[in-house]
């Protein structure tokens, strides 16, 4: 149903599409027989394009020191097929920037999304996973359903968006899905698998935007960047959120904290690092972005506020929840004289109250002030008590724990229990009798104490939850490492070929692997010592690491050998990886201990053809072709393929 329903969608031709320069990308990578040429002169065609590109792909933490000047370059560094993503979704950006629905924010939706895409480039270049580009791309088009619906009912759209201000309560996707029969996010899920994105991307967006956040794939791809998206979207809600917002939301961002295992400075450094990010992109783009605020006074209020709350709203244990403590507590009724007489009890009680005089007031006074009991009256005009409590019941956590009295004369036994059923926790009968009333909110305090003290000690559970999970983050990062390097181990490097192995066999696409053998190491163990000889390897691995794409995968699978892994890579391609590889290791000058040399390496690269039955053998013929090179002469770079041409003529 919904693939029929996005289909109409589709079929209006009002949804939005990459302008001009996308629309000819998207037309070539549907494409079988596309070519690396053909993308890269399309872009070439627009200078602002080609610009964005080049700042990207630099800025994608392959750890390469020399700075790329042409699309060619991106799409060495990159790939061409993020190369090609990258250039839909700037397309994307440049061509819907205005429309028809009035109250959609065109401007506040664009700056949400490159918030959203800068922060999951950071975390995905700071946390090793994913592909930088490619998160960046993933996270910029992750609510793109939103601007579609907005789009192609543009009216219908506004009515929504306009119930929504009215009643934060109500959930925009039950409205998207009762008037439209699909909602936004699996919009946006289509919309990316029409466009031939990867099936990552339409994974990870609906797993992070899923209800129970969990996600029920062992692709590890999809999984890695559906990460980064929860993350980076706790991050653009904070940047585009008042200051008011930003203080309540830091909690958030210190969750983010701990699930990076980031001290407090380090964590504001690369917050405000971001933002800045953030900032020259939008005037790259012209999107108007907000001014970043100063974290540390942010932080700093947060932790304030809530220290107050904990000292005059929280008991301190179980055994104090029947004694008295001052309350927040809403008043509600539309007849003035009842409401200051409800008020005036209740203050000379010793309670903080405000008093509200209709449901609608009631409603938004909840959600902004969050008190502890709401007192209403039955029967109001516009919204009555009932469907107050309804309305809170349905909304953020605020109003589904809030303690709800009810006001009313209409003490029959079947409208009692519609009462009930609605959600309220007890009911004075009108005219009130104080000393009952006040007996009710004291009964109330006590459901409010308990209450609070098992959300305390969820926090605790959660806190402890996300300390383990950081913890067991660092211990997997160490497992998968190689301690001397810093390169992924060959544990690491295995399962991941692996993965490339099973993504080839769905798609087949090209896939090569490049293996690096040091020439001589054991001469260099030998004669200076193995002190140097990790020196040797420490500074192999860096210019191993500097001269591949940001999507190869580098490893360190044995004493003095490597493995490169390089999807969407043909074997001229894995040549010229590892003749770049091997000019990089030539050049160096390895300086330790009075020691001052160099090394050389022997290159071996092997592709999948019809004849490779598994990974063992591929890597059997990367090894093969590394045999050939020492045997040439060492220092260079051999093909499998040239030496079974070799082989054939021999």
């Amino acid at each position: 149903m919904v693939r029929k329903e996005f289909d109409e969608l589709r079929d209006s031709g009002q949804l939005p599409s990459p302008s001009g320069v996308g629309l000819k990308i998207l037309s070539l990578t549907q494409r079988e027989d596309w070519a690396i040429d053909e993308i890269v002169g399309v872009i070439q065609t627009d200078p602002a394009l080609t610009g964005r590109i080049i700042r990207l792909a630099n800025s994608a933490g392959s750890g390469a020191t020399a700075s790329i000047t042409t699309v060619n370059d991106a799409a060495l560094r990159v790939g061409i097929r993020s190369v090609a993503n990258l250039a839909l979704g700037f397309t994307l950006v440049a061509g819907n920037r205005a429309g028809r629905c009035e109250s959609f924010d065109y401007d506040e939706f664009w700056a949400d999304s490159l918030a959203r895409a800068v922060c999951a480039q950071a975390l995905s270049t700071q946390l090793r996973r994913s592909v930088p580009t490619e998160a960046f791309t993933c996270a910029l088009l992750s609510h793109i359903g939103e601007l579609a619906l907005a789009s192609v009912h543009p009216s219908e759209y506004a009515a929504i968006l306009e119930l929504s201000k009215t009643d934060p309560s109500l959930d925009m996707r039950v409205l998207e899905t009762e008037r439209f029969a699909i909602h936004s996010l699996e919009v946006s899920m289509a919309m990316i698998a029409d466009w031939g994105l990867p099936d990552c991307f339409v994974d990870a967006i609906g797993y992070h935007q899923a209800a129970d956040g969990e996600a029920h794939t062992k692709d590890t791809q999809a999984q890695e960047l559906m990460s980064l998206l929860r993350m980076a979207s706790t991050f653009s809600e904070f940047c585009t959120s008042d200051h008011g917002q930003q203080v309540a939301r830091w909690p958030e961002m210190e969750f983010v904290r701990n699930e990076l295992g980031m001290e407090a400075t380090e964590f504001r450094a690369f917050c405000e690092t971001v933002g800045e990010s953030w900032g020259d992109w939008g005037r790259m783009l012209q999107i108007e972005t907000a001014v970043f605020p100063a974290l540390e006074h942010v932080e700093k209020l947060s932790k304030r506020v809530r220290k107050r709350t904990k000292t005059t709203s929280e008991p301190d244990d179980l055994d104090a929840a029947d004694k008295f403590r001052p309350l927040r507590i809403i008043a509600v009724d539309d007849e003035s004289t009842s409401l200051k007489l409800l008020q005036s009890h209740l203050s000379r009680a010793g309670h903080d109250v405000v008093a509200a005089n209709n449901g609608k007031e009631a409603l938004a006074l909840t959600l902004e002030w969050n008190p502890h009991i709401v007192i209403s009256d039955w029967m109001m005009p516009e919204m009555d008590g009932i469907q107050l409590c309804k309305a809170l019941r349905r909304a953020q956590r605020a109003g589904r724990s809030v303690y709800f009295l009810l006001v009313t004369g209409r003490d029959e036994e079947d409208r009692v229990v519609e009462a009930f059923e609605s959600g309220i926790d007890d009911y004075v009968s009108k005219p009130f009798n104080p000393k009952i009333l006040l007996a009710r909110v004291r009964a109330g305090l006590r459901l409010v104490n308990l209450r609070e003290q098992v959300e305390r000690e969820q926090k605790i559970q959660a806190e402890a939850t996300s300390k383990l999970g950081v913890l067991t983050r660092k211990l997997r990062e160490t497992a998968s490492t190689d301690p001397l390097t810093g390169l992924p181990n060959r544990r690491y490097g295995m399962e991941r070929l692996v993965e490339e192995w099973e993504t080839w066999r769905r798609k087949q696409e090209h896939f090569s692997v490049v293996m690096v053998d040091i020439d001589h190491f054991k001469k260099v163990n030998d004669m200076h010592g193995h002190d140097v000889g990790d020196v040797v390897l420490v500074e192999v691995a860096k210019a191993l690491r500097a001269s591949v794409r940001a999507i190869d995968i580098v490893a360190r699978i044995g004493g003095e050998e490597f493995l490169v892994v390089c999807p969407d890579t043909d074997d001229q391609g894995a040549i010229g990886c590892g003749e770049r590889i091997r000019s990089a290791v030539e050049t160096l000058e390895i300086q330790s201990k009075g020691y001052t040399g160099s090394v050389t390496i022997s290159v071996g690269t092997a592709g999948i053809t019809d004849d490779v039955s598994d990974v063992d053998m591929l890597i059997k013929r990367a090894d093969e072709a590394v045999y050939r090179a020492k045997a040439s002469g060492r220092n260079r770079v051999c093909s499998y393929e040239e030496t079974s041409e070799v082989r054939r003529s021999a």
